[in-house]
């Protein structure tokens, strides 16, 4: 079965404080290990390219950009390279999410509907209540239109998933959400799904302000994030890297509108998405931005330097769900 090929990002921490003291340097051969092992995938087209960043104790000690960000050009990674970051958006709007618990405008254990009231999805012939808690640890019954595999009630009434949809507003689609009965009782199970973009919504409900706003002025602007976007602007396009799926004979690029075998889902894709401002920002899965960018917020939650107190640090560094909670396919 084919699956996903991106150009990749990655980031690897280590040490939950930040020393005031300098980081030890990687040794030579745990660099030449990472070398060989963003070389050889490279290498076996198993990914186009990546930006490659390890921190150790507050500091980054290992950097490296290598392959291509856009075959079909011949356009090299390189360090100001942006990524779709698709799920990576999750921690992102997560942050500002337990910022706004700081400030008090948010709690966590509180029903969604306080926030959005129209949002009453049924299960079993009952309302029940879902909390923020249960939305941002996809224990909340929502799933994803990708599990349907193209059919079901999700695409019978038109969900968007985030990484692909336009046309409507974000209002627009929880309403198409709230009509199809949840996948289990809240707090009961565990289902990757759009929990996060629902909280997106109640970010926005909360702060009177646009998602975009909200989230640049909690987290990508005190944070100097200034390349993670929910939409890529038109000076900034060179920057964008590529997006690719497995093919027999090497990465074959992603078509607007696409459906990608993924971790036993069907996913759709819509690469254009990202770059057009009248799409409806997901919260889930429609940012974009850099390696450098997620290092930042990576390092951020890993610290002690106020960005958030220690109780939402440790609320969000504890786990919130049952043992293993993962796709069986």
């Amino acid at each position: 079965m084919k699956s996903l090929v991106l150009t990749s990002i990655v980031f690897v921490t280590s040490a939950l404080a930040i020393t005031p003291t300098a980081a030890e340097p990687l040794s030579a051969a745990a660099i030449a290990h990472l070398d060989s092992a963003i070389q050889t995938a490279i290498a076996e087209d198993r990914i186009a390219g990546a930006v490659v960043l390890v921190a150790k104790d507050g500091e980054v000690v290992y950097r490296r950009a290598d392959g291509l960000a856009d075959i079909e050009a011949n356009r090299a990674m390189n360090e100001k390279t942006i990524f779709r970051l698709s799920s990576l958006s999750k921690p992102v709007v997560t942050a500002a999410a337990m910022r706004l618990v700081e400030m008090g405008l948010l709690d966590l254990d509180r029903p969604v509907t306080d926030w959005i009231p129209g949002f009453r999805p049924e299960y079993e012939g009952k309302t029940p209540t879902i909390t923020l808690r249960q939305l941002l640890s996809h224990t909340s019954g929502i799933g994803y239109a990708a599990d349907e595999g193209g059919t079901g009630p999700y695409n019978q009434v038109g969900v968007q998933d985030g990484g692909f949809g336009r046309g409507i507003t974000l209002q627009e689609n929880l309403d198409r959400l709230a009509s199809v009965e949840l996948r289990f009782a809240p707090g009961e199970d565990w289902n990757y799904g759009l929990g996060i973009d629902v909280m997106g919504r109640v970010i926005e409900r909360a702060t009177l302000l646009p998602l975009e706003v909200a989230v640049r002025d909690l987290v990508t602007g005190p944070l100097q994030m200034s390349d993670t976007t929910f939409h890529v602007p038109a000076w900034d396009l060179n920057r964008l890297a590529a997006t690719y799926r497995d093919g027999e004979q090497g990465p074959v690029r992603i078509e607007d509108d696409e459906r990608v075998p993924l971790l036993g889902m069907s996913a759709r894709f819509e690469h254009s998405r990202n770059t057009d401002p009248d799409a409806w920002p997901s919260a889930g899965a429609g940012m974009s931005g850099t390696a450098g960018d997620m290092m930042r917020l990576l390092l951020a939650l890993s610290s002690e330097d106020g960005f958030l107190d220690g109780m939402a640090i440790e609320t969000m560094m504890t786990p919130q769900t049952p043992p293993c909670p993962c796709w069986t396919s």
